[in-house]
């Protein structure tokens, strides 16, 4: 601990790092690549896990770090598991246990892998860890927390049963008991309806993006509910028990984008319902308005055009386009490559919403040129 408090003086940047690598090795020899490894990755934390603990002090490896829930959505989870007894199987080091400590009556963490344990053990002192495989259970009466590795050398598996431990052999061990698992944000729904999973599907973004997808098995779920979408960053949550009779018609003043997190649960239609909006198209997740909800970031409606790129180029040059930002959905386009043929050159920021409208011999492809802004 002396050691890693002298070596986190250095700076370690680019324009320091091979005299400081230098200085390091002259003074702690063989324990100079754990010691850098370590004050790096505390200065990573700093900022991923801002406001969870003091994780200054904390020790990690590379991955684990990578795998740590985001602060917000690991507070979400705890405040849903307020006041419960919480076992988190697949502990890691430790940054679950960190909130949950604040609102469960009782929380047990645990992990097969050795390293990480220890390092859990350094982290969080005061709460009792053991060492076991999630798929042999060493608690009973408490709500089970699992999160299973789903990154391998650094690289992403999408695919449930590559999970470690395997999401199936997950449900069936734990099949009857309250569970919540955590996975990829883009896990298919069906495929885990298949499993015999019959709770609730949430959905969780923060910061601007959907960070995962959760299960909440049957004895937690709200009673009526299979999919919620949590948005953290506005403190919205809709659900399927949620009016949806959501009608459709032409643009109005305004286009939304809804949350990535309301999209993947598939609660457009809800949204919509909940803020006076209608959909553009009933298989396209746009919607649109004549007034933009406070606080809901939308896409005032300038010119619509067709699909063509003359056409494009003109209108952005007649509108002063600078920035231009670029959404699509229904059609095959890429925004980076759009962008690039464009050369918009001006000074004024604007956005360009790219949709399929209609189907069948009705079907069409409309550009929305637009100005983006922040309901008031």
């Amino acid at each position: 601990m002396a050691a890693l408090a002298e070596v986190a003086r250095c700076p370690l940047t680019d324009a320091s790092r091979i005299a400081d690598v230098a200085a390091i090795r002259s003074r702690f020899a063989e324990r100079t690549t754990a010691l850098i490894e370590t004050t790096l990755l505390r200065r990573k934390a700093a900022v991923k896990l801002a406001g969870l603990a003091d994780v200054a002090g904390w020790l990690f490896t590379d991955e684990a770090l990578q795998q740590a829930t985001a602060v917000p959505v690991a507070a979400h989870r705890a405040a849903r598991l307020a006041g419960a007894v919480v076992h988190d199987a697949t502990c890691s080091i430790g940054t679950e246990l960190a909130a949950l400590r604040s609102t469960a009556a009782f929380v047990l963490g645990s992990d097969l892998d050795e390293v990480r344990l220890a390092m859990a053990r350094h982290n969080l002192p005061d709460v009792a860890l053991c060492q076991a495989d999630a798929l042999r259970p060493v608690s009973r009466d408490a709500v089970v927390l699992l999160d299973p590795a789903r990154r391998r050398g650094g690289r992403r598996r999408f695919d449930p049963s590559a999970y470690t431990p395997p999401l199936d052999a997950l449900m069936e061990t734990y099949r009857g008991r309250a569970t919540v698992v955590k996975c990829a944000p883009g896990i298919d729904f069906d495929a885990v309806r298949r499993l015999g999973f019959d709770g609730e599907i949430e959905v969780t973004s923060a910061g601007g993006s959907v960070r995962e997808t959760c299960l909440w098995s049957a004895p937690l779920a709200q009673p009526g509910v299979r999919r919620r979408a949590s948005v953290l960053d506005r403190g919205e949550v809709l659900t399927d028990a949620d009016p949806d009779d959501c009608p459709t018609g032409p643009p109005g003043r305004w286009i939304v984008d809804p949350d990535g997190a309301i999209v993947r649960a598939g609660l457009v239609r809800h949204y919509g319902v909940r803020h006076g909006l209608w959909q553009l198209d009933p298989d396209i997740a746009y919607l649109s308005g004549d007034q933009l909800p406070a606080g809901m970031r939308g896409f005032e409606v300038l010119e619509e055009l067709p699909l063509r790129e003359k056409v494009l180029r003109q209108a952005l040059s007649t509108q002063d386009c600078g920035a231009l930002e670029i959404l699509v959905r229904g059609v095959d386009v890429d925004p980076d490559a759009l962008r690039r043929r464009l050369r918009p050159g001006g000074a004024k920021p604007l956005s360009l919403v790219i949709t399929r409208i209609g189907s069948g011999a009705a079907e069409r492809t409309v550009v929305f040129v637009c100005r983006a802004s922040i309901g008031g």
